[in-house]
Protein backbone atom coordinates (compact mmCIF):
# COMPACT_ATOMS: atom_id res chain seq x y z
CA UNK A 1 0.00 0.00 0.00
CA UNK A 2 0.99 3.08 -0.27
CA UNK A 3 2.13 5.75 1.99
CA UNK A 4 -0.71 8.10 1.54
CA UNK A 5 -3.52 5.11 1.26
CA UNK A 6 -2.08 3.77 4.79
CA UNK A 7 -2.36 7.31 6.30
CA UNK A 8 -5.61 7.94 4.97
CA UNK A 9 -6.79 4.57 6.49
CA UNK A 10 -5.43 5.02 9.67
CA UNK A 11 -7.10 8.20 10.15
CA UNK A 12 -10.40 6.93 9.78
CA UNK A 13 -10.01 4.40 12.14
CA UNK A 14 -8.76 6.43 14.64
CA UNK A 15 -12.09 8.66 13.82
CA UNK A 16 -13.88 5.36 14.21
CA UNK A 17 -12.41 4.29 17.31
CA UNK A 18 -13.18 8.16 18.79
CA UNK A 19 -16.62 8.57 17.47
CA UNK A 20 -17.22 4.99 18.84
CA UNK A 21 -15.77 5.91 22.54
CA UNK A 22 -18.19 9.11 22.68
CA UNK A 23 -21.26 6.86 21.86
CA UNK A 24 -20.15 4.40 24.31
CA UNK A 25 -19.51 7.15 27.30
CA UNK A 26 -22.94 8.99 26.38
CA UNK A 27 -24.84 6.24 26.36
CA UNK A 28 -23.41 5.07 29.63
CA UNK A 29 -24.14 8.50 31.13
CA UNK A 30 -27.69 8.90 29.81
CA UNK A 31 -28.55 5.04 31.57
CA UNK A 32 -27.26 6.36 34.77
CA UNK A 33 -29.68 9.53 34.50
CA UNK A 34 -32.18 7.08 33.18
CA UNK A 35 -31.90 5.21 36.54
CA UNK A 36 -31.79 8.52 38.90
CA UNK A 37 -35.62 9.13 36.75
CA UNK A 38 -37.12 5.94 37.54
CA UNK A 39 -35.86 5.96 41.19
CA UNK A 40 -37.33 9.36 41.90
CA UNK A 41 -40.22 8.08 40.23
CA UNK A 42 -40.73 4.88 42.44
CA UNK A 43 -39.70 7.26 45.52
CA UNK A 44 -43.29 9.49 44.96
CA UNK A 45 -44.82 5.95 44.56
CA UNK A 46 -44.05 4.76 47.50
CA UNK A 47 -44.65 8.07 49.31
CA UNK A 48 -48.08 8.16 48.07
CA UNK A 49 -48.49 4.56 49.20
CA UNK A 50 -47.04 4.79 52.76
CA UNK A 51 -49.28 8.42 53.48
CA UNK A 52 -52.10 6.25 52.33
CA UNK A 53 -50.88 4.02 55.34
CA UNK A 54 -49.47 0.87 53.38
CA UNK A 55 -46.27 -0.88 54.94
CA UNK A 56 -43.55 -0.94 52.17
CA UNK A 57 -40.36 -3.41 52.04
CA UNK A 58 -37.31 -1.04 51.35
CA UNK A 59 -35.47 -2.03 48.16
CA UNK A 60 -32.36 -1.01 50.75
CA UNK A 61 -33.37 -3.87 52.70
CA UNK A 62 -33.37 -6.21 49.45
CA UNK A 63 -29.59 -4.39 48.83
CA UNK A 64 -28.25 -6.53 51.96
CA UNK A 65 -28.98 -9.89 50.28
CA UNK A 66 -25.14 -11.60 49.63
CA UNK A 67 -24.29 -14.61 47.32
CA UNK A 68 -25.01 -15.73 43.62
CA UNK A 69 -27.07 -18.65 42.02
CA UNK A 70 -24.19 -21.00 42.34
CA UNK A 71 -23.65 -20.90 46.21
CA UNK A 72 -27.34 -19.17 46.96
CA UNK A 73 -27.97 -16.32 49.17
CA UNK A 74 -27.51 -15.09 52.56
CA UNK A 75 -30.53 -13.02 54.02
CA UNK A 76 -30.38 -10.55 56.72
CA UNK A 77 -32.48 -11.10 60.07
CA UNK A 78 -34.37 -8.71 59.40
CA UNK A 79 -35.36 -9.97 55.68
CA UNK A 80 -35.64 -13.60 57.63
CA UNK A 81 -38.63 -12.46 59.52
CA UNK A 82 -40.60 -12.00 56.61
CA UNK A 83 -40.58 -15.26 55.27
CA UNK A 84 -43.87 -16.86 54.68
CA UNK A 85 -45.51 -13.28 55.89
CA UNK A 86 -47.45 -10.71 53.14
CA UNK A 87 -45.45 -8.20 52.25
CA UNK A 88 -45.88 -4.65 49.98
CA UNK A 89 -43.60 -3.64 47.29
CA UNK A 90 -43.54 -0.96 44.44
CA UNK A 91 -41.24 -1.81 41.06
CA UNK A 92 -41.17 -1.82 38.24
CA UNK A 93 -42.53 -5.12 36.20
CA UNK A 94 -40.42 -6.98 33.94
CA UNK A 95 -41.72 -9.87 30.92
CA UNK A 96 -40.57 -13.30 31.99
CA UNK A 97 -42.14 -14.46 28.45
CA UNK A 98 -45.15 -12.29 27.57
CA UNK A 99 -46.68 -8.39 27.80
CA UNK A 100 -50.48 -9.51 27.95
CA UNK A 101 -52.16 -11.53 30.31
CA UNK A 102 -49.79 -12.45 32.61
CA UNK A 103 -49.61 -14.53 35.64
CA UNK A 104 -45.60 -14.38 36.33
CA UNK A 105 -43.25 -11.70 36.04
CA UNK A 106 -39.72 -10.28 37.27
CA UNK A 107 -40.13 -7.03 39.81
CA UNK A 108 -36.86 -4.36 39.58
CA UNK A 109 -36.34 -1.50 41.24
CA UNK A 110 -36.12 0.47 38.31
CA UNK A 111 -36.74 -0.96 34.68
CA UNK A 112 -33.94 -2.91 32.42
CA UNK A 113 -32.67 -0.10 29.68
CA UNK A 114 -31.04 -3.10 28.08
CA UNK A 115 -31.39 -6.83 28.34
CA UNK A 116 -28.08 -7.63 26.94
CA UNK A 117 -25.67 -4.88 28.67
CA UNK A 118 -27.73 -3.99 31.84
CA UNK A 119 -28.03 -7.24 33.95
CA UNK A 120 -29.34 -6.29 37.30
CA UNK A 121 -27.78 -8.49 40.33
CA UNK A 122 -29.92 -11.74 41.56
CA UNK A 123 -30.60 -10.02 45.15
CA UNK A 124 -32.40 -6.75 42.97
CA UNK A 125 -34.92 -9.57 41.00
CA UNK A 126 -38.21 -10.66 42.77
CA UNK A 127 -40.16 -13.21 41.12
CA UNK A 128 -44.33 -12.29 40.98
CA UNK A 129 -46.84 -14.95 40.75
CA UNK A 130 -49.93 -13.24 40.38
CA UNK A 131 -53.09 -14.46 41.84
CA UNK A 132 -55.00 -12.56 38.86
CA UNK A 133 -53.56 -12.08 35.18
CA UNK A 134 -52.73 -8.44 34.00
CA UNK A 135 -50.96 -6.80 31.52
CA UNK A 136 -47.37 -5.54 31.58
CA UNK A 137 -47.21 -1.56 32.30
CA UNK A 138 -44.19 1.25 31.94
CA UNK A 139 -44.58 2.36 35.89
CA UNK A 140 -44.02 1.77 39.26
CA UNK A 141 -46.63 -0.90 40.48
CA UNK A 142 -47.50 -1.96 44.20
CA UNK A 143 -47.36 -5.46 44.65
CA UNK A 144 -48.81 -7.29 47.80
CA UNK A 145 -48.41 -10.77 48.11
CA UNK A 146 -46.66 -13.38 50.27
CA UNK A 147 -42.98 -13.04 50.31
CA UNK A 148 -41.03 -16.58 50.16
CA UNK A 149 -37.15 -16.52 50.82
CA UNK A 150 -35.22 -19.40 48.42
CA UNK A 151 -32.33 -20.63 50.47
CA UNK A 152 -29.35 -22.91 49.71
CA UNK A 153 -27.52 -23.06 46.16
CA UNK A 154 -29.38 -22.95 42.93
CA UNK A 155 -32.07 -20.86 42.97
CA UNK A 156 -34.24 -19.63 39.32
CA UNK A 157 -34.76 -16.35 41.93
CA UNK A 158 -33.82 -15.31 45.81
CA UNK A 159 -37.31 -14.48 46.39
CA UNK A 160 -40.75 -14.72 45.15
CA UNK A 161 -43.74 -13.09 46.24
CA UNK A 162 -46.79 -15.48 45.62
CA UNK A 163 -50.64 -15.38 45.32
CA UNK A 164 -50.02 -11.63 44.89
CA UNK A 165 -52.19 -8.62 43.94
CA UNK A 166 -51.24 -5.72 41.28
CA UNK A 167 -51.67 -2.15 42.47
CA UNK A 168 -53.37 -3.08 45.94
CA UNK A 169 -51.82 -3.56 49.36
CA UNK A 170 -52.38 -6.45 51.51
CA UNK A 171 -52.61 -6.14 55.65
CA UNK A 172 -49.74 -8.85 57.26
CA UNK A 173 -51.99 -11.14 59.43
Amino acid sequence: MRRRAKRDLMTLVGLIVIVASVVGVNGYLRREGFRAQFEKMRALVEDKHREEGVSLIEWKELHQVTGRRKTGATFPDSLKGKDGRLVNIVGFMSPIDQFRNVTEFMLLPVPLICYFCDAPPMRDIIQVKLREPANMVNEPVLIGGRLRLHEGPGPLFFYTIEDALWNEAVKDE
